[in-house]
């Protein structure tokens, strides 16, 4: 990851050097008028956070780096004085990016993967949780802790989003590791119904623990080419025989899910599912 500050045409364009020219004489007579545009400055200034990943072909380049990048708002017209968010941010730390795309999956209630079910849970509208979004421009908290209350969030987020700093270019994948206590299996059925089934690169890991804080199921969502995948990370997780009780533990449990990812995971191309749409 890069910090720039690049000089930009200037955007904010106005009306200037305008004339009016008349013709014609009586009924036949008509006037015109004829401005030049002009510009407020010679130029601005971007302020960019410039991501490690190379820009896709078909892809537009707005400042033609070769790599992705984010815009931080500027705090003033030109973008000559620095935004503190921009300097918030450290240099070599994970970020995360956002890309559209049509998900063929959502358009077809039907479909095996979709998540979209007309069951209510009830029982679980208290655990309401809501999908990652992205906030601070790069950053995401894709470890939720749903109702334990020991653990420290925010490194163990920080961490997760070194994860994916690999897995992402990597594997094409995005880790999402969701940790309760004593609730029901139906519970992921729950949370994968009111994401709609998140996102086609998701790879959506449940943990629950029993009342001694040992796990005792685990649920994975994702399109894997392969079912290997999921069967080996199952079988890992619940192998894991210590109890969840701290930082070291869900790293470790992190770590695993990593390391089954390089070893077994393979994303299922979304052109797959284009006859779905």
């Amino acid at each position: 990851m890069d910090k720039k500050q690049i000089k930009v045409s200037c955007e904010h364009s106005y009306k200037c050097n305008c004339k009016t020219e008349c013709y014609g004489s009586g009924k036949d007579r008509s006037c015109s008028r004829t401005c030049s545009t002009c510009y407020s400055h010679s130029y601005d200034y971007d302020w960019i956070i410039v991501s490690s990943i190379e820009t896709i072909k078909e892809e537009s380049d707005k400042y033609s780096l070769g790599f992705y990048s984010i815009d931080i708002p500027r705090v003033d017209r030109q973008g000559i004085k620095e935004p503190s968010d921009w300097t918030k941010i450290r240099l070599k730390e994970p970020m995360t990016l956002a890309h559209k795309y049509t998900n063929h999956l959502k358009n077809n209630k039907f479909s095996l993967f979709s998540s979209k079910k007309e069951t209510e849970y009830p029982q679980y509208k208290a655990y309401k949780i809501d999908y990652p979004e992205i906030y601070n421009h790069i950053k995401i908290s894709n470890f939720i802790n749903v109702n334990l209350k020991s653990l420290e969030i925010h490194q163990i987020n920080t961490y997760l989003m070194e994860v994916n700093s690999e897995v992402g270019p990597g594997l094409q994948g995005n880790l999402i590791l969701i940790l309760s206590k004593d609730l029901g299996t139906d519970f992921a059925d729950f949370v994968l119904s009111e994401w709609d089934g998140g996102n086609k690169n998701d790879i959506i890991t449940f943990v629950n623990l029993d009342l001694e804080s040992k796990i005792n199921w685990v649920y994975i969502h994702c399109l894997a080419e392969y079912s290997i995948f999921e069967i080996s990370l199952r079988n890992k997780l619940l192998d894991y025989k210590n109890p969840i009780l701290s930082e070291k533990e869900v790293k470790e449990l992190i770590s695993n899910i990593k390391e089954t990812a390089f070893e077994s995971y393979k994303r299922k191309p979304m052109a797959d599912f284009e006859k779905s749409k």
